[in-house]
């Protein structure tokens, strides 16, 4: 919480501060953070990847590429062609593979008792390298870190709605905060441009990011982390800009369908997502009140929800891109806790923010 004070402070500067003392603490768990890393591959190395090290949620190692974390399930289902199955994870948002049958008889247990399960995953092949059981101390410690928004929000179903339409709930986004600090209504485009160009200078892509005693947002790491970058950049816009902000997330929750996105800024490759989400802010324009989302993983200026949407929806990655519905929830919602896309984890103290954006700062989207 310390440090989490301390970048916030950092934010609402003009200056970029020099913090002796911050840059210390920042040494000392940039080290630990190395250790920890080399521990992970020397143990993995040493057992021949027999168990899983690390329950870290958001944890990935910088040389191998793999992922290892607690998670809870989503959902499971299998490939169109019967020869895998389908994973879905509430604490990433990509779409993973397995086709072991031990590994899915063990997910499939979890998933019905509603356990978390402790996984190594290769990010980059979508795939579930490893199934263990967590502890029942890891369990007990999972569970109590669950802080739950039941049935919040409102969704739309994106079958029989034309997505433009939903640009113009702008107009709607009911303000939270009722002590008056913040501005329901960003005034123009340029004003949310400002917002964006902001947040995209935390970028780890850039040499000398504007607060650079801070973490780093790693936007060049679209893969997983939306969950993070978007609850970092909420605070941003209602703390350093003072306007409310809610986040709108997006499901592949039905059928077939899949997130599906190409990735130009980052090399090229398709990327494949059950959920995504973004801050969603309401604009005022020359023609009234629209919905905006701050999205620089995946584009270099301010958009519409509904051109977001649609950039989801990349057909030349998979023809079964489609978006089934969105869910507008406050700020405090951080991830999907069901496949519903209706419950949701929080993260109150930024503790798995800030861990995320330690373990993919340094990671690429196309390898």
């Amino acid at each position: 919480m310390g440090y989490r004070n301390q970048k916030r402070k950092f934010y609402l500067m003009k200056k970029q501060p020099t913090k002796p003392t911050i840059n210390n603490t920042i040494k000392f768990t940039v080290v630990l953070y190395v250790l920890a890393v080399v521990g992970i591959l020397v143990i993995i190395n040493a057992c021949k990847k027999n168990s899983v090290q690390s329950p870290t949620p958001g944890s990935a190692t910088t040389s191998n590429k793999l992922d290892a974390g607690i998670v809870t399930i989503a959902d499971m289902h299998k490939t169109a062609d019967g020869s895998a199955t389908i994973v879905l994870l509430n604490q990433r948002q990509q779409v993973f593979t397995i086709s072991d049958t031990k590994n899915i008889s063990s997910l499939e247990k979890a998933f019905n008792a509603h356990q978390p399960i402790k996984l190594t995953i290769d990010p980059h092949a979508a795939t579930i390298m490893q199934v263990n059981e967590p502890s029942a101390a890891e369990t007990d410690a999972f569970n109590k870190s669950q802080k739950i928004l039941n049935n919040s929000g409102t969704s739309y179903s994106l079958d029989n709605i034309d997505p433009k339409s939903l640009d113009l709930i702008g107009a709607k986004i009911v303000p939270s905060d009722t002590t008056g600090r913040l501005t329901n209504m960003i005034p123009n485009i340029a004003a949310a441009e400002q917002i964006f160009d902001f947040c995209a200078q935390q970028s780890c892509t850039l040499s000398n990011p504007l607060y650079q005693d801070t973490i780093c947002i790693p936007f060049q790491y679209v893969i997983d982390g939306c969950y993070a970058r978007a609850h970092e950049m909420c605070w941003i816009i209602e703390n350093k800009f003072h306007y409310h902000t809610q986040k709108v997330f997006s499901y592949a929750n039905k059928g077939a369908d899949v997130l599906s996105v190409l990735g130009s800024k980052w090399g090229g490759c398709c990327i494949y997502w059950w959920f995504h989400v973004v801050p969603l802010i309401s604009v005022n324009t020359p023609q009234g009140p629209k919905a905006y989302v701050i999205d620089p993983g995946m584009f270099d200026q301010p958009v519409l929800l509904s051109t977001w949407l649609a950039a989801q929806q990349n057909k030349t990655c998979s023809n079964d891109a489609h978006v089934s519905k969105i869910s507008i929830q406050p700020f405090a919602a951080y991830t999907p806790t069901d496949y519903t896309g209706n419950n949701y984890d929080t993260d109150s103290s930024f503790a798995a923010t800030d861990a995320t954006f330690y373990w993919y700062s340094t990671l690429k989207t196309c390898p």
